[in-house]
Formats: structure tokens, C-alpha cells, sequence
């Protein structure tokens, strides 16, 4: 048996990684491994809290290894971060020589990250490469994982998906530009419940924040105890719809503790913009950016791959990290726009 470790984000496709790895009897699970940013104290890219990531390790059972990087940190300084945390990893596993991801078909991504592990002497595992993302994102729902869309980019899809449920109704309503999996950075999602948890996190919604004009967070929280449920997570589903709150807290339920920022084009009037709690950057009013031509869904190359989604990758993915400033011409970065 491989002893293997998972490169983690917290998001459907890492969940969907493990539930793969746990089956298979080639490998042993030993441990997750998340990029961390620093200032921010939050998971690189989907901009998740730390006590929410830790809530998921723990109900999955699993030890977390970090790999800690600073706000504004340059791919080498990324490399070197995450070098370390496999030494780390061989220190407390001595053989462990195996990381698997959950990339899906972009194969500059799995390019980069094969040439980066091999020159410090591990293995990629990719137990979803080439697997249909609609028939994932379907059997993601249908066995009964839950989470919640934590990240919109704009220019791909509307801000107003953001906070929703990532459900049936979520990827019916995609437009056919998106991957139903969000594999070129689209969205991005934090899981809070499934088969492989040993209990459902009592998550709530908090506030909602528009970066750099483009990227659409909702943040997400544990509840702190005591707090009554409100609108489940159904009502997030279709935007300007309204329902009741349950006249109690249903366990394990996405419960609203305060409503994210709605759009100006929906409400009439206009949000006051909202500090972000872990960037020192000023939150944005929700607005439709426009779409963006058909990408397609083929799974044969890098077509429209989207650096940003990288559930472990590069520094610059964290949230507080998305700038306009140019990439050297040289390095992984630098030849997308983020």
C-alpha cells in the first residue's frame, strides 16, 4: 500500500479526490496539506478561515499539514513553501514520496505541478484526470455532499452565484461557458457535509465583497453557538427569492447569520462598500460583468485554463493576492492575465 497525501482546498474537487483515494486500495491516506496565507489566515484561493478549515479536518480525521506563504509572495517563494512542508510531511512519514490533486483536464496545470514534484523526488496522483466534470458535479450532489460557493469570477459567471448552493439547481443553472466543475476558475467551493464527515459543519453566510472589480467572495463561517438558524440553504439557491427562516435550527444546514451584499440591478439601490476582513482592500458593489465568449468543454488540453484554478498552486492565487500588476514574462503566471 502507497502511502499518499492530499493537497487540500477544502472545496468539492478535494472532497471528491479523497472519497477516490479511500477507495482505492492501492493507497493509504495519511495526511491533507493546504496553502495558507498568512496575513489572512485563510486557505490560498477560496479565501476560507482557518476555523473552518480545521472544522473540516477534523471531521474528516485527518492530521493538516501547512504549507505557509506571505501576502504577495512570488512563485519561487511558493515553491519554497511548499518544498518545506514535504519535508516536513517525510519527517512525520518517513517513505511518503506521493501527493495527489484534484485537477481535472487542464494539462498545464498537471504539467507544472509533475515538473515541480519531481525535481524535489515525489509523485503526482491524479484520481479524477479525465473524468466527465457534469458527471462529477452530479454524483457530488447526489450522494449527498454539500457545500457552498464561496468565489465567483465575474467574468465568467454572474456575481449572484456566489453564496449559493452548490445543489442540482446551482449547476442546472450554469450557463454552458462554465464548467460544471468549475475547473477553469469559475468558482470555487467550501464543502461542509457528506459522507466522509463525521458530522455536518454549522456553517453560516457572512459578508459578501467584490475584488479587483472581478472576483465575488461570500464568506463563510462556523456558527457560534446558540445562533438561531435562518433562511436554509435553498434560499441562497435563486437570488431575489425569500423564504421563512425554520422555526428551528436544522443540524448540519448552511444558516444565514447575515445577508451578503445583494446587486444595485436587483435591489434599486446601491450598497455601501464593505471592508474586506482579510485584505486591506475596500468591497465592491455587486454588479454583472459581461460574459465572455464560449470556452467549451473539451477535456483534451489546456484550452482556456485558468491558472486561478489551481486548488494548490501558485502564491498569487489567495484572494488579497489577485492583482493587475504584470507577471515576470518568464515565469508560470505570466503568461495569463489574472
Amino acid at each position: 500500500m502507497i502511502d499518499v497525501m492530499l493537497a487540500w482546498s477544502g472545496g468539492k474537487d478535494s472532497t471528491l479526490t479523497l472519497a477516490a483515494l479511500r477507495a482505492d486500495p492501492r493507497y493509504r491516506l495519511v495526511a491533507l496539506l493546504t496553502t495558507i496565507t498568512r496575513e489572512y489566515d485563510r486557505i490560498s484561493i477560496h479565501g476560507v478561515r482557518r476555523a473552518v478549515l480545521e472544522a473540516q479536518t477534523a471531521g474528516l480525521g485527518l492530521p493538516l499539514m501547512e504549507a505557509s506563504i506571505a501576502s504577495g509572495a512570488s512563485n519561487a517563494d511558493y515553491e519554497a513553501a511548499f518544498a518545506l512542508a514535504l519535508r516536513t510531511a517525510q519527517e512525520r512519514w518517513p517513505g511518503l514520496r506521493h501527493i495527489a490533486f484534484g485537477d481535472l483536464f487542464l494539462t498545464d496545470v498537471r504539467a507544472y505541478r509533475e515538473r515541480l514534484l519531481a525535481a524535489l523526488g515525489w509523485t503526482g496522483v491524479f484520481p479524477l484526470w479525465g473524468e466527465d466534470t457534469a458527471a462529477l458535479a452530479q454524483h457530488f450532489v447526489r450522494t449527498g455532499y454539500r457545500a457552498i460557493v464561496t468565489c465567483v469570477d465575474t467574468t465568467q459567471l454572474g456575481p449572484e452565484f456566489a453564496g449559493r448552493e452548490f445543489d442540482a439547481s446551482f449547476v442546472a443553472d450554469l450557463p454552458e461557458t462554465v464548467d460544471p466543475c468549475g475547473e477553469r476558475g469559475e468558482f470555487h467551493t467550501c464543502v461542509y457535509a457528506g459522507p466522509l464527515f463525521a458530522r455536518p459543519l454549522p456553517l453560516v453566510t457572512g459578508e459578501r465583497l467584490r475584488r479587483d472589480g472581478r472576483f465575488e467572495y461570500c464568506d463563510v463561517l462556523l456558527a457560534p453557538m446558540g445562533t438561531a438558524a435562518a433562511s436554509p440553504p435553498e434560499a441562497a439557491a435563486k437570488p431575489g427569492r425569500s423564504r421563512a427562516p425554520p422555526s428551528r435550527p436544522v443540524d448540519g444546514e448552511l444558516r444565514r447569520v447575515r445577508p451578503c451584499a445583494t446587486s444595485s440591478r436587483r435591489t434599486g439601490s446601491k450598497p455601501a462598500p464593505r471592508a474586506d476582513p482579510y485584505t486591506s482592500g475596500k468591497g465592491e458593489t455587486c454588479h454583472r460583468a459581461p460574459r465572455v465568449a464560449p470556452r467549451g468543454r473539451t477535456h483534451g488540453g489546456s484550452r482556456g485554463s485558468d491558472i486561478r484554478r489551481w486548488a494548490f498552486g501558485p502564491p498569487q492565487l489567495d484572494p488579497g493576492l489577485r492583482r493587475a500588476a504584470a507577471r515576470p514574462a518568464g515565469s508560470v503566471l505570466g503568461r495569463r492575465k489574472l
